[in-house]
C-alpha cells in the first residue's frame, strides 16, 4: 500500500482538518523569518506558501508525489518558494548545513525508514538549525490507520526524535470548540492570509500530555529559547463546525444505511444459497439412495448367478464324476471279460496241444 494521505486545501478550507493542519505552520512561522526553510512531504503546498509569505527567507518544499508537487507548483507558487520532488529519507539534491528550519507535519508515521529521514534532517540543517516535526495520536483519531506504516505514543516520538539532537521541547495540539470574541478589524485581519490575533486565550477542559491529538516536538542542536508562543487557531464559526459534525452524522447515518441495505442482501443471498445447498444435499442424497439401491440389487443378482454358477459347477463335477465311476465300472467289466477271454484261449491252445 501507498502510505498516503493528503489534505486538499479547498475542499477540507471549512473543515476542522484545515485550521488542525494550518496551525502547525503558524506555530512555524515564529522560527523561520529570514530563513531557509526546507518543508518535508508538503503535500499540496498550502503550509510552504504560508511560510513563504510570513518571513521566511526562502521556502523549499518537497514531496515524493509528482501529483502533488505540480499541484503545488500551479496552486501555491511564491518568489521565494521553489516546491521539488524528493524522498524524506535521501535529499540528493540538497547539500548539507544549508537549511536553517526543517519542518516535517504528519509524516514520520509514514515511514518504515523514519531513521534515515532524521538523519537526512540532520545533514541539511546548519549546526544550529532547528526541526519542527509533528506525530498524530493513532489512539485518538484512526487506530489501525492503514495510511500510517507506525504508531508512536508521546514516549515513544519524543525519545526517537529528540535522540537525534542535543535539545528537543515538545508540544501537545489538541482540537477543541471555543468560541471568540473579536471586533470587525480583527475578524478581518483574521480572514487576511490566516493571520493571528493577540488575544487572552483560556483553556477551560485540558487533555493530559499523553491523550493529547497531536505531539510536536522543536529540536536543535542548539539551546532552545524559552520564549516559543504556543497558537490556537479557529475556523469559520461554530456554528460551521455544527454543520461539518452534521454532516457527518448524516454521511455516517447514509453509510450505515447502505451498509444495511447491503447486509439485508447478503442475507438474502446467503439464505438463497443455503436453500440452494440444502437443495443441491437432497438431490445428492437422492443419487446416492439410488446408486445404493442399485448396487445392492446388482450386488443380489451377482450373488444369485454366481449361486447359479456354482449349483450348476457342482450339478456338472457330480455328473462328471459318475460318468468317471461308469467308465470304471465298465473298464473292469472288459478288464474280466478280457481275462476270462485269455483264459479261455489258453485252454483251447491247451486241447490243441493235448491232441
Amino acid at each position: 500500500m501507498e502510505h498516503i494521505e493528503r489534505i486538499d486545501p479547498f475542499k477540507h478550507k471549512q473543515e476542522l482538518m484545515y485550521p488542525e493542519h494550518i496551525a502547525r505552520y503558524m506555530f512555524a512561522k515564529q522560527f523561520t523569518s529570514n530563513c531557509v526553510v526546507l518543508d518535508c512531504s508538503c503535500g499540496n503546498g498550502y503550509g510552504s506558501h504560508y511560510l513563504a509569505l510570513h518571513g521566511a527567507a526562502k521556502v523549499v518544499g518537497v514531496d515524493i508525489s509528482e501529483e502533488a508537487v505540480n499541484f503545488s507548483r500551479q496552486y501555491f507558487s511564491n518568489n521565494n518558494l521553489n516546491y521539488m520532488i524528493g524522498d524524506a529519507s535521501n535529499l540528493k539534491e540538497i547539500q548539507d548545513n544549508s537549511i536553517d528550519v526543517y519542518v516535517c507535519f504528519e509524516t514520520i508515521e509514514h515511514l518504515s525508514n523514519a531513521d534515515s529521514m532524521l538523519r537526512e534532517a540532520k545533514r541539511v540543517l546548519t549546526t544550529d538549525g532547528i526541526l519542527l516535526i509533528s506525530c498524530p495520536n493513532d489512539n485518538v483519531f484512526k487506530p489501525n490507520n492503514p495510511y500510517h506504516y507506525d504508531i508512536y505514543t508521546k514516549e515513544k516520538f519524543a525519545s526517537f526524535v529528540g535522540g537525534f539532537f542535543k535539545y528537543s521541547k515538545l508540544f501537545v495540539q489538541n482540537n477543541m470548540v471555543g468560541t471568540s470574541i473579536l471586533s470587525p478589524e480583527h475578524v478581518e485581519k483574521a480572514n487576511e492570509h490566516q493571520n493571528s490575533i493577540d488575544s487572552l486565550a483560556y483553556t477551560i477542559t485540558a487533555k493530559s500530555v499523553e491523550d493529547a491529538d497531536t505531539w510536536l516536538l522543536v529540536c536543535s542542536d542548539k539551546e532552545l529559547s524559552n520564549d516559543i508562543s504556543p497558537v490556537t487557531t479557529f475556523f469559520t464559526t461554530y456554528s460551521d463546525y455544527v454543520i461539518e459534525i452534521q454532516q457527518t452524522i448524516q454521511s455516517l447515518y447514509d453509510e450505515n444505511q447502505e451498509l444495511a441495505k447491503s447486509w439485508e442482501e447478503q442475507k438474502k443471498y446467503i439464505i438463497e444459497v443455503e436453500r440452494q445447498h440444502r437443495q443441491t444435499w437432497k438431490e445428492q442424497q437422492e443419487y446416492i439412495a439410488k446408486l445404493e439401491k442399485q448396487n445392492k440389487q446388482i450386488w443380489e443378482e451377482q450373488q444369485e448367478y454366481i449361486a447359479k454358477l456354482e449349483k450348476q459347477s457342482k450339478q456338472v463335477w457330480e455328473e462328471h464324476v459318475n460318468y468317471i465311476k461308469r467308465l470304471e465300472e465298465e473298464n473292469k467289466k472288459l478288464a474280466d471279460a478280457w481275462e476270462t477271454h485269455v483264459k479261455y484261449i489258453r485252454s483251447l491252445e491247451q486241447n490243441l496241444k493235448n491232441k
